[in-house]
């Protein structure tokens, strides 16, 4: 990086997961915003933009002023469904095609006498529906090299239940200061500081995350070829096994308290999918003495919260 007489690296990482709202729901008729910019020149820089909306329970406000030298490439897309904008993103432990309520990248570079001034804040508002957590930057730097991806997801479709994220990259030479935040009335209150003054280079990654509540769950039925049955009949009972969850189901395998375990037709179950698994039984003395509650059949597997 350019401008750094003094080198510090700053990696932070704000992380938390509870079990809490679930996504919110997307309307059927949307709104979005698109907006991209590309400058280059010397002169005096006025911009800021504010965005509150109550469906996907986001508030975003950010300003940036100076006068200098300044090169900004930057494109902002906002979208009520999550499902209509998708881009790639390394954020955290995530490199992959997201869907987002808001995606915002950001290259500047910049230099002047006089210090150029920015602020942003995003926040997922707890009272229309969101976590109550947001992310808060502020800096005045004559010097200044940044690229910056930041994220917000908050509806059903959005990758990530509740998702505030951002990923800087960059060189500057002044003030910056971060503040994270994750508040809830009565039980939850996180916060994170981040301040520097002089010349720095910064990798910075911040992730606010709300857990899907866990709704996993599968219905097992098991009904048998023969009613009426006297000891020495062979039975063949018919299992379905199906997934009634809104998540995949892996490494599935079915108990029968009686005869052990059943051999399915396979081990990973998609949303609304049934699987089959069929076993043969001698009846006995023993089996007519038995009530229909003393034979259960059990589903077992692992779900995409692990």
């Amino acid at each position: 990086m350019k401008g750094a007489a003094i080198a510090l690296v700053a990696v932070v990482f704000v992380c938390g997961f509870a079990l809490g709202n679930p996504p919110l729901k997307e309307p059927i008729q949307y709104e979005q915003l698109c907006n991209n910019l590309k400058i280059a020149g010397n002169g005096t820089i006025d911009m800021s933009t504010s965005m509150l909306d109550k469906r996907i329970a986001m508030e975003y406000d950010s300003a940036l002023s100076g006068n200098g030298l300044i090169e900004m490439d930057q494109e902002r897309v906002y979208s009520q469904a999550a499902s209509k904008i998708t881009e790639d993103i390394a954020l955290g432990n995530r490199n992959d095609s997201s869907k987002m309520n808001l995606f915002e990248n950001s290259k500047v570079t910049y230099s002047g006498k006089i210090p150029i001034a920015g602020e942003k804040y995003l926040l997922s508002k707890e009272f229309y529906g969101g976590i109550g957590a947001s992310v808060k930057d502020s800096f005045s730097v004559n010097q200044l090299e940044e690229v910056q991806k930041t994220t917000f997801g908050s509806t059903t479709t959005a990758t990530g239940a509740h998702l505030i994220g951002e990923d800087t990259k960059g060189a500057f030479n002044g003030s910056w200061q971060t503040d994270s935040r994750w508040h809830k009335f009565f039980y939850k209150d996180l916060k994170s500081h981040q301040s520097f003054s002089g010349k720095f280079e910064m990798v910075r990654q911040v992730k606010l995350q709300e857990e899907e509540p866990r709704a996993s769950s599968m219905a097992v039925t098991k009904t048998s070829s023969l009613e009426n049955v006297k000891p020495g009949d062979v039975v063949t009972y018919d299992y379905q096994v199906k997934n009634t969850g809104p998540g995949s189901i892996s490494n599935l395998a079915l108990i029968d308290s009686d005869l052990g375990q059943i051999r399915l037709d396979g081990t990973m179950l998609m949303p609304g999918q049934t699987i089959s698994g069929i076993a043969n039984h001698i009846v006995t003395e023993n089996d007519l003495l038995k009530g229909p509650s003393d034979s259960t059949a059990t589903a077992t597997g692992t779900d995409s919260f692990g």
